[in-house]
């Protein structure tokens, strides 16, 4: 009979956390995923934004001889 009573407390605690959990995903983890996406692309932009500007300062340089196929510059 004690077995049965903890079985029963168990039950009554993991279904009130599985409720939790249920209630946080259903209503958190939309908001986190938008949040989330948003800084992945923000970061994907900065990275663009680098990699445009030291192409171009790259490009420039080469245009300009102040860079050898050595690898030095002037």
């Amino acid at each position: 009979m004690l077995g049965f009573l903890f079985g029963v407390v168990a039950g009554a605690v993991a279904a009130t956390y599985w409720r939790n959990v249920s209630k946080f995903r259903s209503e958190r983890v939309p908001d986190l995923r938008h949040q989330a996406a948003d800084k992945l692309e923000a970061a994907e932009r900065d990275m663009v934004h680098t990699l445009d500007a030291a192409s171009t300062k790259a490009a420039s340089l080469l245009r300009g001889g102040q860079i050898t196929r050595e690898g030095g510059g002037t």
